[in-house]
């Protein structure tokens, strides 16, 4: 730990870091007015064209190498190194808001409101600024660092923007996920499956064909029993359904219903566990009910734990501890899922204070960004100097 502050002592002294520190504080403004323009551009998951054409003609402004924008919608540029392995910094493009969201604006003093600002609008344009830092100081890395911008990490996106690019990538060494605000460093990843239930049954006419089967009257006995489960509290697992809908009017026995059900746990087996105690009652149900049902799986987030004595875990703590900021450690589902149940070194932490994030209210701090980016910039270098 003594070790650690002393290695960010002398990074934050370099000339290199002074450098990227003075570009981040100069141009402060344009960094606001990237943020904006980025929140301003809808990009639902699976919907990111526009924002990754966007990115992707930043990169090229920014001087990387090898820019694509691959089969998936992630916007990848290279910040080529002296070693041929790769360290990832990345953040997601997709936001929760349907593409008609309107999309406003709305200043007060130290506060910048709309949908995605935050979340996750700063974190890119947080990106595109160490970017253009550390390009600015003549910075090369030890080894290539490839930034992604990457698509549908939010709900059904089910983190497929990652997940297609790690299992097509080689020499991955650790990733950085800038994701989140400024309080936190998630080195656990929760591991979550969804599922989408469909249930069919007979149906008919509410008096002329009552005692028929109906799928409402089978999906909710179902979801009776599925609140009967009991789970562990460590580690800790949970399960909700989420959304439920079927029928047609208040006269009709339905032919079908639907529901979505959320199931999350900090360990695999138990999350497997729980997952197989809900199929069960569905099934039974659905046989003591006349009806049958489709379960599809959604949703498919493994999980993973980094150590708190890791070097990047350390990395960023300390790098925090430097500018008087303490982050503390989390679980959460985020990018960092994947490549720590890859067993590649991972972390996801955010660089600006706000709130209300996948809400209509959301809204960021811009002055807390002076503080953020320093901070995910020695960050950074420190990863570098002590990964390799």
């Amino acid at each position: 730990m003594n070790n650690m502050k002393q290695i960010i002592k002398g990074i934050a002294r370099s000339e290199i870091f002074l450098k990227v520190e003075d570009h981040i504080s100069q141009h402060f403004d344009s960094i606001i007015e990237e943020i904006k323009t980025i929140s301003a551009i809808p990009s639902p998951s699976y919907h990111e064209d526009d924002k990754a054409q966007y990115i992707y003609n930043k990169f090229i402004e920014l001087n990387l190498d090898c820019i694509k924008i691959d089969n998936q919608k992630n916007v990848i540029g290279i910040l080529k190194g002296k070693k041929d392995q790769n360290f990832v910094v990345c953040a997601h493009i997709d936001t929760v808001f349907a593409k008609d969201t309107e999309l406003k604006l709305r200043e007060l003093p130290n506060q910048l409101f709309c949908p995605s600002i935050g979340d996750n609008s700063t974190s890119v344009a947080g990106m595109l600024f160490l970017i253009d830092a550390l390009q600015k100081a003549g910075y090369q890395p030890p080894c290539n660092i490839v930034f992604v911008a990457n698509s549908c990490e939010e709900g059904l996106g089910d983190l497929k923007g990652i997940k297609y690019f790690l299992s097509n990538s080689q020499n991955v060494i650790g990733m950085v996920s800038i994701d989140g605000t400024m309080d936190s460093i998630c080195n656990e990843g929760i591991g979550s499956r969804r599922l989408s239930v469909t249930v069919q049954a007979k149906g008919g006419h509410s008096w002329k064909d009552f005692g028929n089967c109906s799928a409402i009257h089978a999906i909710g006995c179902a979801i009776a029993e599925i609140s009967k489960i009991q789970v562990p509290r460590n580690p800790r697992t949970s399960f909700n359904v989420g959304t439920v809908k079927g029928g047609t009017t208040v006269n009709s026995i339905a032919e079908s219903a639907h529901m979505l059900i959320d199931i999350r746990s900090m360990d695999g087996q138990c999350l497997k566990d729980t997952e197989n105690k809900i199929r069960d009652i569905i099934n039974n149900t659905m046989l003591l009910h006349g009806t049958t049902s489709n379960i599809e799986v959604v949703g498919d987030r493994p999980s993973g734990k980094l150590s708190e004595d890791h070097v990047i875990v350390q990395s960023v703590l300390e790098s925090a501890h430097y500018y008087d900021k303490n982050y503390v450690l989390s679980a959460s589902s985020t990018d960092s899922n994947i490549p720590l149940s890859m067993d590649i070194p991972a972390v996801t932490f955010g660089i600006y204070q706000g709130d209300g994030a996948h809400t209509l209210d959301e809204y960021m701090e811009p002055e807390s960004i002076k503080l953020g980016l320093p901070i995910l910039a020695l960050s950074l270098l420190t990863i570098m100097q002590q990964i390799i």
